[in-house]
C-alpha cells in the first residue's frame, strides 16, 4: 500500500510540473499511465488534465476524461466546469457551453465571474449579444462580481455587431 501511496505522489508532481509549463501531452500521458498501473487518480489529477484538453481546445478529449472521473465518483468542481465552458465557447459550440452551464448549476455548483465571463465572450463571438447583455443585467442584479475580461467581451461583441454607441457607453 505504501508503494502506491508514493507512486500516486511521484505522478502527482510530475503531473503538477507539466501542468505549470502547459504541456498537456505530457499531463494526459501521466494520467493514463496512473490508470493503466492501477493507482488511484486524485480528483486535483482529473482537473489538471481536463482543464489542459479544453484549453487547448480539445473539449470532446476532455469530456472523455470528464466521463472517466464521474465512473470513478469524482465530483466536478467550479474549475473544471469554467473550463469545460470556455472550451466549448472557444469552439463556437455555445449551446454545448450552456448546457454545462446549466448542468453545473443544476449540481448546486455556484459560477463566478471567469464562468459568467466564459459565456459571455461565447455568445458574444457567436453574435449573440442581446443573450450576453442578459448575463450582464443578471450579474448586477445578483451582486456577481464583473470583471473586466467580461465587459471587453461585450463591448467587442456590441462593436462587431454594429453598435457602436452602446459599445462606447459600455465602456
Amino acid at each position: 500500500m505504501m508503494v502506491v501511496m508514493w507512486g500516486q505522489v511521484s505522478y502527482m508532481t510530475v503531473m503538477q510540473a507539466c501542468y505549470g509549463e502547459g504541456d498537456v501531452d505530457c499531463c494526459v500521458r501521466l494520467y493514463h499511465e496512473m490508470k493503466e498501473k492501477g493507482l488511484v487518480v486524485p480528483p486535483y489529477a482529473y482537473s489538471f488534465v481536463v482543464c489542459e484538453l479544453c484549453r487547448q481546445g480539445k473539449v470532446v478529449e476532455g469530456l472523455n476524461v470528464f466521463e472517466e472521473m464521474r465512473r470513478d465518483s469524482c465530483g466536478a468542481n467550479k474549475a473544471v466546469y469554467t473550463a469545460f465552458i470556455d472550451g466549448y465557447a472557444k469552439t463556437r459550440n455555445v449551446d454545448g457551453a450552456i448546457r454545462l452551464f446549466e448542468r453545473m448549476r443544476q449540481e448546486g455548483i455556484k459560477p463566478d465571474e471567469v464562468t459568467y465571463g466564459a459565456i459571455v465572450n461565447g455568445l458574444c463571438k457567436g453574435g449573440r449579444v442581446e443573450e450576453a447583455l442578459g448575463y450582464l443585467e443578471f450579474c448586477k442584479e445578483n451582486g456577481v462580481v464583473v470583471n473586466a475580461v467580461f465587459y471587453s467581451s461585450l463591448i467587442d461583441g456590441l462593436g462587431k455587431a454594429g453598435r457602436v454607441d452602446e459599445a462606447e457607453k459600455l465602456f
